[in-house]
């Protein structure tokens, strides 16, 4: 294993001189806080949640109507997989049950997406999911979205996070 951070590797090589045999070294290790796993929230109209059962490939808008790209959160290559949430308007945000796992992102002109080449947005984010979008029992409904929402812009310092991806640690979302 390999660390690149040097001062993260030069932690680890104090901490690991005292060891006397391998098995404290595995021991310490294993005690050792995992990372968080991340997830991405992703916003889809109340009147298009059915067809999500449908398709393999999810978008994001990258940039607004003036072409300007938006607050992002960059490090949504770190998430595993998609859920998404719903409502806004007239209607509080909420989550549904509908999650994938993410396979990859890239940034895509709207020419060179289908159905997409005379909107409004010049980029977008595309998610290509490992499979189409199936209903998680596992994700907890009950959870205070616009709460979350309100924390998530406030750790990340945008004015606001609505209609856009949200990345979150799992623990969050699962019951």
């Amino acid at each position: 294993m390999e660390i690149l951070d040097s001062q993260v590797a030069e932690n680890y090589r104090k901490k690991i001189s005292g060891f006397e045999t391998k098995n404290q070294l595995k021991e310490y290790l294993s005690a050792e806080p995992q990372p968080k796993e991340k997830v991405s929230l992703g916003y889809v109209r109340s009147k298009d949640l059915s067809k999500l059962k449908k398709t393999n490939t999810f978008y994001f808008h990258a940039t607004d109507k003036q072409g300007n790209f938006i607050d992002f959160p960059y490090e949504i290559n770190n998430a595993r997989k998609l859920i998404i949430y719903s409502g806004g308007r007239t209607k509080p945000f909420y989550l549904t049950s509908y999650c994938a796992e993410i396979e990859s992102i890239k940034i895509k002109h709207k020419s060179k997406i289908e159905g997409k080449e005379n909107s409004k947005t010049e980029y977008y984010f595309e998610v290509q999911l490992k499979e189409q979008f199936v209903e998680n029992n596992n994700v907890n409904l009950d959870i205070d979205l616009k709460k979350l929402i309100k924390q998530y812009c406030k750790e990340n310092q945008i004015k606001s996070a609505d209609y856009k991806p949200i990345l979150l640690d799992e623990v969050f979302v699962y019951k």
